[in-house]
C-alpha cells in the first residue's frame, strides 16, 4: 500500500482518510444516516481493496515491481505467501485459501450483504495476515501494506449497526 518510493500511495491515502471520516461521524453523530453511511463506503472500500489484491495476484496491474502492482503475478503471490508461511509444506493452499476468502469477502462487503458478520471475518482474516506478517517479515511489512488501517475499518464496517428505516436526508428519527 506504500508507493514504491516509500511515501503513502493513493489508496492506502483514501482508506485512511475514509475511515477516519467514518470514525468521526460515528464519534459525532451516532445512530445517524451519516455515520451509518460513511461506514457502509468504507466498507464497500475495503471490498474493492480484497479484490484489488486478487486482481494484483493475477497481474491486472502490470508486471511486478511497476506502479500498483505488488505482486503482478500468482508465482510471486504464491513465493510471498511461502515466505509468510514457511512451516507449511504446501505453500498453493495458503495462497487459494486467502484468495477464496478475499473475493469472498471482497464481494460481500461491496454487495453489503451481512455486513456485520461479513466485516467481522473479515477483521478475522486481516488479524490473521497481521500477526503472521509481524512474526514472519516484521512490522515494517504489516505498515507497508496497512493492515492495521484494513482491520480497523473493517470493524468500523461491521459496528455500524442496523440499516435506517428512516430517510437518509432526516435528521430526526421517527417515533
Amino acid at each position: 500500500m506504500l508507493a514504491h518510493d516509500g511515501t503513502l500511495g493513493p489508496v492506502t491515502t483514501t482508506l485512511v482518510v475514509v475511515y477516519v471520516a467514518v470514525a468521526v461521524s460515528s464519534i459525532i453523530t451516532p445512530g445517524r444516516p451519516v455515520a451509518w453511511w460513511a461506514a457502509r463506503a468504507g466498507s464497500a472500500l475495503l471490498g474493492l481493496d480484497f479484490l484489488a489484491a486478487v486482481g494484483d495476484r493475477f497481474g491486472l496491474f502490470g508486471e511486478p515491481g511497476t506502479g500498483g502492482a505488488s505482486w503482478g503475478s500468482w508465482g510471486r503471490f504464491v513465493d510471498y505467501t511461502e515466505s509468510l508461511t514457511p512451516w507449511w509444506p504446501w505453500p498453493q493452499v495458503p495462497a487459494v485459501t486467502a484468495t477464496v476468502a478475499e473475493v469472498t469477502l471482497g464481494g460481500l462487503l461491496l454487495a453489503g450483504i451481512w455486513w456485520r458478520w461479513v466485516g467481522k471475518a473479515a477483521a478475522g482474516l486481516l488479524f490473521v495476515y497481521l500477526v503472521t506478517m509481524a512474526l514472519e517479515l516484521g512490522w515494517a511489512e504489516v505498515l507497508t501494506f496497512g493492515v492495521p488501517v484494513l482491520l480497523g475499518g473493517a470493524l468500523l464496517g461491521s459496528a455500524r449497526g442496523a440499516a435506517r428505516r428512516w430517510p437518509w436526508w432526516s435528521a430526526a428519527r421517527p417515533d
